[in-house]
């Protein structure tokens, strides 16, 4: 597959760029890791794809747009994401700073993340929710510790820059020896509030889906070790973040999020709207088998489900964002009008 380089090219008169030592080995160990953990199985998919026949049958089928959408992932997740557009680095600059000014130091963030918090409800149900959160409050230390420890995808994303979490930019050439949340202090401080409203929903909302997962792999299987229960839990839990709240991994981001940088940076703050809009049509879909099928179960399903990403997440964080209108300060025309568009 032909993928972006991650070596560092520059014209001949400066034939080396000069590096520190220890980020090029950190750089060549990740391309390396890169490499074991997918280039066999990205050869053996983009073999698959490239194949004439089957080229042709899925544009006949589906379109052309659909056969550049699966070639532009093949090559971006063979590239680790790397994007070498020009105009990269100037763009990321700018959204850097449009970032950090837009939601540095913003303690009202916090609060309109955490509004996230009740679509993690939606993938176990709402009566399984309340029983394990209720169940939760006595041991709540005791799993958040347990999820802590054993969720590598949650200490990845603690220790990464936040700008880079939430929004849309290209994995850089060089990896730092030194993890980014050590090296950009100023602007970890700057996004505290965006850091805490993130995990403080991820944690508040996902450890009910924990427990409930945990507890339904030990009903099933008796003989299991508590560790295979824990991993079993996590993996899970894991699946629901990534399902609604923002990702930063490369399948998680759709072709506009991983595409050049003026197209990047035209889609910021759209990761979630994007995520639920990708949960509600899951949910029309399943509405749509449940009456043809007539399975009143599926139908039910899918409906909940875009109700919950189509009607109430929409509205709650409206509701949110306008100052919490009838609790915390009168309710005027204006607020009625926006409630019932969003």
């Amino acid at each position: 597959v032909g993928a972006a380089s991650t070596k560092v090219r520059i014209k001949n008169d400066k034939p080396i760029q000069p590096t520190d030592q220890m980020d090029g080995l950190m750089t060549y160990l990740t391309d390396m890791e890169w490499f074991a953990a997918y280039g066999t199985q990205i050869r053996d998919i983009n073999k698959l794809f490239g194949n004439p026949t089957m080229r042709r049958a899925i544009v006949d089928t589906h379109g052309e747009s659909t056969m550049r959408l699966i070639d532009h992932h093949i090559k971006n997740i063979a590239a680790r994401g790397i994007n070498t557009s020009k105009g990269n680095n100037l763009v990321n600059w700018f959204n850097n700073l449009f970032i950090g000014t837009r939601l540095g130091l913003n303690p009202t963030i916090m609060i309109k993340q955490l509004t996230s918090i009740p679509t993690y409800a939606n993938d176990i149900g709402y009566i399984n929710y309340m029983k394990y959160a209720v169940k939760n409050k006595v041991q709540f230390l005791k799993v958040w510790k347990e999820i802590m420890k054993n969720s590598v995808y949650l200490k990845d994303r603690m220790s990464t820059d936040m700008r880079r979490t939430g929004e849309n930019y290209s994995q850089s050439r060089e990896v730092k020896f030194m993890p980014g949340i050590a090296t950009s202090w100023w602007s970890n401080a700057m996004m505290a509030f965006v850091r805490v409203g993130d995990m403080g929903a991820i944690m508040l909302g996902g450890m009910p889906n924990y427990s409930y997962y945990k507890a339904q792999f030990k009903k099933n299987n008796p003989n299991a070790t508590d560790q295979q229960a824990i991993e079993y839990a996590i993996e899970k839990f894991e699946n629901d973040t990534k399902n609604t709240q923002q990702s930063m991994d490369l399948q998680d981001k759709d072709f506009y999020q991983s595409s050049d940088a003026i197209t990047r940076s035209l889609n910021m703050f759209l990761t979630t709207p994007k995520q639920y809009l990708r949960k509600e049509f899951s949910g029309l879909r399943n509405m749509y088998r449940g009456a043809k099928n007539l399975e009143a179960g599926q139908f039910f399903t899918g409906f909940k489900t875009f109700g919950m990403y189509h009607m109430m997440m929409p509205a709650l964080f409206q509701f949110v964002s306008l100052g919490l209108p009838g609790l915390l300060r009168d309710r005027s025309e204006e607020d009625d009008e926006d409630m019932l568009r969003s």
